[in-house]
């Protein structure tokens, strides 16, 4: 039994768990869509008062991938995905005396970690702006409280997606006959859509995973066992751990 349920569409994570040999069913629950007035996040942007941007989610990053050239200050960035997208765009354009400056922490696997490896003093007096979705937790804003002012402005919003009947069906039922080895999250959002899709029971014959701290503290307070949480904060890395945590199962079980 090599079937994984991935609570996401198809992408590069998907594709690497078949390239190890599993079957992936993929059900995605939430969409993220840049909202189409954007006139607050350019207005900020185009003020040049900003001398420090947060980046939280791969989403907010391709929204501010836009406007990343004409910035002038410091971008702190958490997850591998927004960071490679905005070092492309940078590279895209000519280098200026005046281009931003990045900064990501692979070692960080919260935003919360992050914003801790970040010495205060750097930060005090510093205009900071949080880029982000209407979902997104206020962790960055709430952290640096005390520290220094923190705007914000909301770029996309995360809308839930009602499965269809037939996919439902088949999912319910391979759930139901323990046929799904493992469930892959990714975002609180995404486990409250599975929620309302399937039910909390749904999972009870299956092993669960989650993609950083934040989703995995969110299944539990919902009363689902995490079973498994990748060490570091990319797609890919959570690809390669994932198959080795089922795979060491799957030996246990032969044995």
């Amino acid at each position: 039994m090599r079937k994984i349920l991935v609570v996401r569409k198809f992408d590069n994570f998907s594709r690497l768990l078949q390239k190890s040999g599993f079957e992936v069913v993929n059900c995605p629950t939430i969409e993220t869509v840049t909202n189409q007035d954007l006139s607050d996040f350019e207005a900020k942007i185009s003020s040049g008062k900003y001398d420090v941007v947060f980046l939280t989610s791969p989403k907010s990053a391709e929204i501010f991938s836009a406007k990343v050239s004409s910035f002038k200050g410091k971008i702190y960035v958490f997850g591998k995905k927004g960071f490679e997208k905005l070092k492309e765009k940078l590279s895209e354009n000519p280098k200026t005396q005046f281009e931003p400056e990045l900064y990501f922490d692979e070692s960080a696997n919260t935003v919360e970690e992050m914003l801790k490896k970040i010495p205060p003093d750097s930060l005090k007096h510093k205009k900071c702006l949080f880029v982000k979705g209407d979902k997104s937790l206020g962790v960055v804003k709430d952290f640096l409280k005390g520290i220094t002012e923190v705007d914000e402005t909301v770029v996309y919003t995360t809308k839930k997606i009602s499965v269809d009947e037939q996919t439902k069906t088949l999912i319910l039922h391979d759930l139901s006959a323990g046929r799904i080895r493992c469930a892959c999250f990714f975002s609180p959002s995404g486990v409250e859509g599975f929620i309302e899709n399937f039910g909390f029971t749904s999972l009870k014959h299956t092993k669960i995973s989650a993609f950083g701290q934040t989703t995995a503290d969110f299944l539990r307070q919902n009363g689902f066992q995490v079973d498994f949480v990748p060490s570091k904060t990319r797609l890919e890395d959570f690809a390669l751990e994932i198959k080795n945590f089922l795979e060491k199962i799957e030996t246990r079980e032969l044995k």
